[in-house]
């Protein structure tokens, strides 16, 4: 994702690999009535199993398994942030933090803006590699059964090749 500030990409990248890896949803990110989130919801049981302990829809409390991958990015995150590879139990650092101010972000329109810049940066990325590669291999490496949804992304380029070219003028000479 391009973005200038580094921490807001770090920031994003935990965020998306919450949501993927952990089937999170955007409000149990946020710090509201029912819960805030923090750093040592993440606990290792007396396995050496890492889990994630969240309070959801409806009040309900769950442990997500955490990954590997998922572990991998909570530690990339924390080393970035300056803190220790991994939360210590009663850790209080919020989960997700405010880049100005301070605590944890408690705005689900917050999340959905980070997570909508994540995505149209995304699209814009598959358009431009649809202008650069053949279509077939575009649609193969999408995963799409039809051209037909392949030549959207297309279709866009040229419905913009066009408004640009529209407004062409030509010098009439008598």
């Amino acid at each position: 994702m391009a973005i200038e500030n580094p921490e807001e990409h770090e920031r994003t990248l935990f965020i998306m690999n919450c949501l993927f890896a952990m089937y999170l949803r955007i409000s149990e990110l946020v710090a509201d009535e029912r819960s805030t989130p923090i750093m040592s919801d993440f606990r290792k049981d007396h396995d050496k199993n890492w889990w994630f302990d969240v309070t959801g829809k409806g009040n309900k409390n769950r442990s997500i398994t955490v990954c590997d991958d998922m572990l991998k990015a909570l530690k990339r995150y924390r080393k970035y942030l300056g803190l220790s590879q991994l939360p210590q139990h009663g850790e209080q650092i919020p989960l997700i933090s405010k880049t100005l101010g301070k605590g944890s972000i408690t705005s689900t329109r917050h999340i959905r803006r980070i997570v909508q810049l994540c995505f149209d940066e995304a699209y814009k990325r598959m358009k431009e590699d649809v202008k650069f590669r053949p279509r077939e291999h575009v649609r193969e490496d999408a995963g799409h059964a039809s051209m037909a949804t392949t030549d959207r992304y297309i279709d866009s380029d040229l419905r913009e090749r066009h408004k640009s070219g529209r407004k062409k003028r030509i010098k009439e000479i008598y």
